[in-house]
């Protein structure tokens, strides 16, 4: 791991996948974010799941798209 934290590191690739595995993972250890979902199930009076996966699809309506 670099000393210092590029935009290399949220590409997505080995970098952000080193980044995900040596600082996160050990920093906020726990059995939700072990599971490395891309949402998580949050506990209350109702279930509900809350992700911040997303992409920005251009141009916003496209042959074939709904």
């Amino acid at each position: 791991m670099d000393d210092i934290i590029t935009l290399a590191y949220g590409s997505g690739g080995r970098k952000t996948s080193q980044l995900i595995d040596e600082i996160i993972l050990p920093a906020f250890d726990n059995y939700q974010l072990s599971k490395l979902s891309d949402g998580a199930i949050l506990n209350g009076n109702e279930k509900l799941v809350f992700s911040t996966d997303s992409f920005v699809v251009s141009p916003l309506f496209f042959p074939g798209g709904i």
